[in-house]
């Protein structure tokens, strides 16, 4: 380990706090023209300030070793740069191999998944029903026009243009919610899975174009059910949307990523937040844009598909509201779950699921209602 005073002298003092606070203020304003909607590294990491402090004491002790930094008024001296191939040279417990270069490297490009490309201009979509009338002090989009009020959706007399569907865009969507998107580089106009819940998902097993591409080889999704429910225990097979249940409201990219990883080989590093200003937001994910296919010119080198990011769950209509409605379950049924992590999925509720109804009335009463709450 590195000693503690190698520590302190690396970052305390004025040549580390005077970097420091040129780096999250964003002296020149390059952060700001290079990632979307004016973002910093501060606003980036703001929801993980763990990470932030190993990201700048990782690249600090880097830009130092390799003469990047020159310290202005407060030139650095032998003894830090010393100390910073010291830490940078610590290696990780149990691997006898260094570890910061590698976790620095990971922030980056995990920086990179929030830099400007180029943002297509949205077009308004194309309605049966008016977004808002003069006569009403509340968008006919919301949910206002669906209660109260006796309107239904309008019957399919166009194509939709989004994967949502016409009922969902006459009534559900809002042009400021999907130029919201929009603004930070997420196509509205789609969704992760989109047309199919997690259940047909699973039993189905037909994989879209954004399965196909993020799975690697044949076989690799899960198979048909032979028999029902024969899956129910979480394991680490299970679908991603059945084991999101264990995950927070809002999940970060990389606890998603680990449940996703199964599924799909290729996930690590398409997941970022959609504003993470504001981790409500949800997260977006980077796939093949639709009908984009890879090449290889004449030079022989691969030519990869136009990628674009996408919400990972849907953001508007039903589809929206029945996300949020399994996740609502999850949490009120925390003690189910946690039963199911703790015995994987094999303890008396997971049985019970599993067996049947018809065995509920096996246990004794008091027994039920301590397993439900």
């Amino acid at each position: 380990m590195v000693e503690t005073v190698t520590r302190t002298r690396l970052f305390s003092g004025p040549l580390w706090e005077n970097w420091k606070k040129q780096t999250l203020g964003d002296v020149g304003g390059l952060q700001q023209e290079t990632f979307i909607d004016g973002l910093t590294i501060r606003d980036i990491f703001q929801s993980d300030p763990r990470r932030l402090n190993e990201y700048l004491q990782d690249r600090y002790a880097s830009e130092l070793l390799a003469g990047a930094y020159d310290g202005g008024e407060f030139s650095p001296v032998e003894q830090q740069r010393i100390d910073a191939q010291q830490y940078l040279d610590e290696e990780k417990t149990g691997t006898g191999a260094p570890f910061r270069a590698d976790r620095l490297q990971q922030n980056r490009n995990y920086l990179s998944l929030y830099q400007k490309t180029e943002r297509p201009d949205l077009e308004p979509l194309p309605r049966d029903v008016q977004e808002s009338s003069a006569d009403r002090r509340f968008p006919i989009t919301g949910l206002g026009t669906m209660a109260g009020v006796g309107a239904s959706p309008p019957r399919p007399v166009r194509k939709p243009v989004t994967e949502y569907g016409v009922a969902t865009e006459d009534i559900f969507i809002d042009e400021d919610e999907r130029e919201l998107l929009n603004r930070f580089e997420v196509n509205p106009n789609r969704y992760f899975e989109a047309g199919e819940g997690f259940l047909n998902k699973w039993i189905n097993d037909q994989p879209s174009d954004i399965v196909s591409f993020l799975t690697r080889g044949p076989g690799e999704l899960l198979s048909p059910l032979s028999a029902p429910l024969r899956q129910i225990d979480i394991t680490a097979e299970s679908p991603w949307r059945l084991k999101a249940f264990f995950l927070p409201a809002n999940p970060t990219p990389e606890e998603m990523e680990s449940i996703m990883l199964n599924e799909f080989p290729d996930i690590q590093g398409r997941i970022r937040y959609i504003n993470p200003r504001d981790p409500d937001s949800g997260l977006a994910i980077r796939v093949p844009k639709k009908g984009a296919f890879g090449s290889v010119g004449e030079d022989g080198r691969v030519q990869l598909a136009q990628e674009e990011y996408i919400p990972l769950r849907p953001q508007f209509g039903m589809s929206m509201l029945s996300e949020e409605g399994l996740t609502l379950l999850g949490y009120e049924t925390g003690t189910l779950l946690a039963e199911a992590a703790l015995t994987q999925g094999r303890g008396s509720m997971a049985r019970l699921i599993k067996e049947g109804t018809e065995d509920l009335v096996k246990l004794p009463t008091n027994c039920i209602f301590s397993c439900l709450h």
